[in-house]
């Protein structure tokens, strides 16, 4: 993946506060950003490494974007700097993949001063391999710099939270958001992506890019549809369970777009069941949740299934 080397105008004091530890030189070895996705993370961690391979950094760490170590990086080739993420969407970070970053983690640096490791989602490791990076983190190596990025739900073991210094990226006011958004896609009113997006930017620029707002409605109409008897459970969960939809919306989707409804709903009081019976579905909903985050290859329109029988019941 390109790197995507940004700051935001809502990171600028968090971009501050861990730049003056660099020139300090008290950067953290490992640094665990935090925080809803859509709010710029992966940026961010883009631009610190960007900055750590400049040779000819500015004072507040703004990257040159010219020097060798700059182009290496921006090219997504610099040998001091490596990223782990899964093979496909969905799928876990493997121990072997960890066990090699050790590796890695140890060498001579080629270009730099730093040895840069990237992790995202960190949560994506399966427990051995979270288990092999709390071993690399309890004897870190010199001139090494881990960062973890983790979404706000995301499941890390304590054990390799503490050794991390975490930084929370926080959403921006809504205001600052509106504006953001409104530079972004000038021709459209953003207000509604931004509410369907929990309040986190990116996440509203994408649905904007990618016509997920209609998706999002066609997901509702059929639960509603479901509930009316006008479709089956089978059909509905067949649907979004095809291919097509699968490529682009992950299971996770789905259940957030779900979670967003229901509240909607409960706050409207636009059901007809019983407050226990809407209290057993929002229990439901969580556990599955859960669930998938914990086993990320679940049967998709099996749980989809199964969240519809327990709406109708």
């Amino acid at each position: 993946m390109t790197p995507t080397a940004s700051i935001f105008p809502w990171q600028h004091s968090l971009w501050a506060r861990l730049w003056s530890r660099v020139q300090a030189d008290h950067l953290p070895h490992a640094l665990l950003f935090s925080g809803a996705e859509g709010v710029g993370k992966r940026c961010f961690a883009d631009a610190l490494m960007l900055s750590l391979c400049c040779e000819q950094v500015g004072q507040k760490g703004e990257a040159c974007r010219l020097c060798h170590g700059c182009r290496l990086f921006l090219a997504g080739v610099h040998p001091d700097c490596l990223r782990v993420e899964p093979e496909a969407s969905g799928q876990a970070i493997r121990v072997d993949v960890i066990r090699a970053l050790a590796e890695f983690a140890t060498q001579t640096t080629l270009v730099g001063r730093w040895r840069l490791i990237l992790i995202d989602p960190a949560s994506a490791m399966n427990t051995h391999a979270a288990n092999a990076l709390l071993k690399i983190l309890e004897e870190p190596p010199a001139h090494t710099v881990f960062i973890l990025i983790n979404s706000s739900d995301g499941i890390l073991p304590a054990t390799v939270i503490s050794r991390c210094q975490r930084m929370l990226f926080p959403l921006p006011d809504e205001a600052q958001a509106r504006a953001w958004l409104a530079e972004q896609c000038p021709h459209v009113d953003g207000t509604a992506a931004l509410v369907a997006g929990g309040g986190a930017p990116l996440k509203a620029r994408d649905w904007l890019n990618n016509g997920l707002l209609a998706l999002q409605q066609d997901f509702y109409s059929d639960w509603v549809r479901v509930m009316r008897r006008q479709a089956t459970v089978s059909d509905v969960a067949g649907k979004w369970s095809a291919k097509p939809l699968q490529e682009k919306l992950t299971l996770r989707m789905l259940l957030d777009w779900l979670f967003l409804w229901v509240r909607d709903l409960a706050r409207v009081q636009a059901v007809e069941a019983g407050t226990e019976s809407w209290m057993n579905f929002y229990l439901k909903l969580q556990q599955t949740y859960s669930h998938v985050l914990a086993v990320p290859q679940l049967n998709r329109q099996l749980v989809l299934e199964d969240l519809m029988l327990c709406w109708l019941h």
